[in-house]
């Protein structure tokens, strides 16, 4: 949304359900009131380096044209908030060639038991290359060892010169601490047996923790072009990585768009 002076900025919205009682029917009756509004961590900021609490340095640039909460998802225990803000990441020095080029950030957010408010934490990932659209997709799981939090990059290119190929961005938190986030590619990069321009992997992401391990289920909605037969699959597929195995779900046609939305039901289905 546009937020006065700030263009494209984006707010979060946070509302809370209670019943209450109708003193007329006597018949108790469901409300949601809200419960807190949420600015990206670089409203306000000026042109300056500012860490933003993950040590990567930036320039925030005042959030113009963020999209902060384009994105966002909260962990089965109401205690961690991920807001993707896929326009937001500015500059990183104050050289930087590519200023407010979508790289993106997805901004960790912690319940405070005192007020239940949700406060800012850190940012998930550091710096992210122009266009890469971290925060896109957002996605966050919890059990008893801790949670997992997930960012798609849909549009990051690799250096080997493939265009729009994709990442996802993840990190652990466990009693208190803040694992190193780590990146993941597609299958494909990663084997370097195909090249993928436009596959967009990491388009839609969903996270789970099965058995105290990471799942993460992504997608890539784009193109394959495959160096073999040289044709284009305009097929969407998604991998479900659990721990360090893959499974590919590929689309039964080949037309783009498998894999643009997801949902996880169970530990089975998807």
């Amino acid at each position: 949304m546009a937020d006065g002076a700030i263009y494209e900025s984006g707010e979060v919205y946070l509302f809370e359900r209670s019943t209450i009682l109708d003193p007329v029917s006597g018949v108790r009756r469901e409300v949601w009131e809200l419960r807190q509004t949420i600015r990206s961590p670089a409203v306000g900021l000026e042109p300056s380096t500012s860490p933003l609490g993950d040590g990567a340095e930036f320039i925030a640039q005042n959030a113009i044209q963020e999209r902060f909460g384009f994105s966002l998802d909260m962990s089965p225990d109401a205690q961690t908030l991920l807001v993707g803000a896929w326009g937001g990441g500015g500059r990183y020095a104050a050289d930087d060639p590519f200023p407010l080029r979508s790289r993106g950030i997805a901004y960790v957010y912690h319940r405070n038991s005192t007020n239940d408010d949700f406060e800012f934490t850190r940012t998930l990932a550091g710096k992210s290359f122009p266009n890469t659209l971290q925060g896109y997709s957002v996605a966050v799981s919890n059990d008893e060892s801790g949670s997992l939090l997930v960012s798609g990059g849909q549009f990051y290119s690799d250096t080997l010169g493939r265009v729009r190929t994709g990442r996802v961005f993840y990190a652990n938190h466990s009693n208190g601490q803040f694992i190193a986030p780590r990146v993941v590619e597609s299958f494909d990069n990663v084997g370097n047996s195909q090249i993928t321009n436009e596959k967009q992997f990491g388009a839609a992401v969903e996270a789970d923790i099965v058995s105290g391990q990471n799942r993460i289920i992504a997608s890539s909605i784009g193109f394959e072009t495959r160096t073999s037969t040289d044709t284009e699959l305009t097929r969407g597929e998604v991998e479900i990585l659990t721990g360090p195995s893959r499974t590919l779900l590929e689309g039964v046609n080949t037309s783009l768009g498998f894999g643009t939305s997801m949902s996880p039901y169970s530990e089975s289905y998807y």
